[in-house]
């Protein structure tokens, strides 16, 4: 192609990659799907990150792509969307924190360095300016900001009779460490030695990495694959996969979908799960069909005994019984697991003694009288 040629097809390069900023500029997201992203390349996005998280659902893991998606709350509502919904939302968040003279100026300030090209692709790199906070952590004077210049690029591709942008959003190393991660879990499923479990008949005990084997001969039935793991109670075993907690099955099966930050075993048919909060990890309770009984409320449990589980809300302890309605109420200071009809509990006398006895299923005392400090509890 001649001089002339080439400086008409940069214009005209320059000019689509202009009205294609000014678009981002006014927020329309709709013609950016539907007139100025290439359309193959939103499509491989919309598909890679719909299957990615659906992958990661049953291991609690789709919560890091239905962040990127404001209002919606499962991968379920992410399925429901079409490619320009899907598509408008991620751009949405992905300039959400960006005020209008910000995204103005970085519009603006775009200069183009060069642009390189033959007839189906282009290749252009730019400059631009944004204007960033200069924070100094010593000083008590107002935040300043200043420009500084930044360097980028785009590729565009030849499609229908005009330059299209390719739509890139830089998470092709995340996708690349979420597989991997999957990979390596369902691959390590596949070694799994059942018939062991089947002729030794023995209990499983957890082992680093973590896996399961035998109690007595340690021998591998569930090959190492998860970041954590507890012993089996009642059939089930609270697993940590990724960054979640669930519970599996002697055969190794998930059968309660990592979706806790904690977890502890099960006794008399529930177990207590935590969940991170705006005040902090708090507790609640689950069945063995993974249903929430009690929501997440208590910063400390312990396991059910004897039909009852001590909880403490951070301030004061009581028992709960499985259906989640209190046995006694809160009112001690601590207290401990029923062992033979009696659990150990303690109160504060007014003199500021810490007193511990022991009481029965119905909060009654069995020792000594602790005096009018109990009985006006």
């Amino acid at each position: 192609m001649d001089q002339l040629q080439n400086e008409k097809g940069q214009a005209i390069i320059e000019a689509r990659l202009k009205d294609y900023m000014e678009a981002l500029y006014r927020k329309d997201f709709k013609l950016l799907v539907e007139e100025f992203f290439y359309r193959d390349d939103v499509e491989q996005m919309y598909n890679s990150i719909i299957g990615l998280a659906s992958q990661l659902e049953p291991f609690g893991e789709a919560g890091s792509f239905l962040r990127m998606f404001p209002n919606i709350n499962s991968v379920a509502e992410l399925q429901a969307l079409d490619i320009t919904d899907f598509i408008s939302l991620f751009l949405a968040r992905a300039t959400n924190d960006m005020e209008d003279d910000m995204l103005r100026e970085f519009v603006d300030s775009i200069q183009t360095i060069s642009i390189d090209y033959t007839e189906y692709v282009a290749h252009v790199n730019y400059r631009y300016e944004m204007s960033l906070p200069d924070f100094d952590p010593d000083s008590d004077e107002k935040l300043t900001f200043r420009k500084m210049e930044q360097f980028s690029e785009v590729y565009l591709i030849f499609s229908e009779g005009q330059w299209k942008v390719m739509f890139k959003a830089g998470m092709a190393e995340g996708f690349k460490r979420f597989h991997q991660q999957i990979d390596f879990y369902n691959e390590a499923a596949t070694k799994d030695d059942l018939e062991t479990l089947e002729r030794t008949k023995e209990e499983l005990e957890p082992y680093a990495v973590y896996g399961y084997r035998t109690f007595g001969t340690e021998e591998s039935v569930l090959y190492p694959r998860f970041k954590d793991a507890g012993d089996f109670h009642e059939d089930l075993a609270y697993v940590k996969i990724f960054s979640q907690y669930g519970y599996i099955n002697t055969k190794g099966e998930l059968v309660i979908k990592a979706a806790f930050d904690k977890a502890t075993d099960f006794n008399e048919g529930r177990a207590f799960v935590g969940k991170y909060t705006e005040d902090g990890l708090r507790y609640g309770m689950i069945d063995k069909n993974g249903k929430l009984i009690l929501d997440y409320t208590f910063e400390e449990v312990t396991p059910f005994s004897e039909g009852l589980a001590a909880v403490g809300d951070g301030e004061k302890w009581g028992y709960l019984k499985p259906d989640g309605e209190w046995q006694i109420p809160l009112k001690f200071v601590r207290a401990y697991s029923f062992e033979d009809g009696r659990a150990e509990v303690c109160i504060i006398r007014e003199n500021d003694e810490w007193y511990y006895f022991h009481i029965n299923h119905d909060g009654e005392m069995l020792d000594d009288d602790p005096g009018d400090d109990y009985d006006d509890m």
